[in-house]
């Protein structure tokens, strides 16, 4: 199964980070989330794999 998610929110300044979300705690969250639906339904003798290969950010605003 192949698919893409791209979370993404307003630009924030760095003095202002309350003021919009953050993308790549989101990604993080979403990498985790589904390494847990791999352990909890595959056997520990069975195999299977999960895998977040690239996490893009976009050019920061300073």
């Amino acid at each position: 199964m192949l698919f893409s998610i791209s979370p993404s929110s307003a630009a924030v300044r760095t003095a202002r980070p309350e003021a919009g979300g953050d993308p790549v705690m989101v990604g993080s969250y979403i990498a985790t989330a589904l390494q847990t639906i791999v352990s909890r339904n595959v056997k520990p003798v069975d195999t299977a794999v999960v895998t977040s290969p690239d996490f893009t950010l976009a050019t920061p605003i300073t």
